[in-house]
């Protein structure tokens, strides 16, 4: 999987109904940065929340560091994207 199929996913699976834990300004405006650039802002916004209820800021963040390095998400956080896909609208 490419680094921008991963940023992809990524962007896809973050941000859904506020929640959970709140991430930083910075965290927030860099995944919804990634993900708008290819989805809509809603989408983003869906999955951004569906990803604060289900990881704190510290555990998205060490994915993401181990996704950079490993070129893939883990098991669990590629489950979290299939769940945003199917939870959170397209348009």
């Amino acid at each position: 999987m490419t680094k921008t199929m991963l940023w992809g996913l990524l962007a896809v699976l973050l941000a859904a109904c506020s929640g959970g834990n709140e991430y930083s300004s910075e965290a927030k405006n860099g995944f919804l940065r990634s993900c708008i650039a290819r989805n809509s802002p809603v989408f983003c916004e869906c999955g951004l929340g569906q990803l604060q209820k289900e990881y704190t800021e510290q555990e998205f963040v060490a994915q993401e560091e181990a996704a950079k390095a490993n070129q893939r998400f883990s098991d669990r956080m590629q489950q979290s994207f299939i769940r945003i896909r199917q939870q959170c609208p397209q348009t």
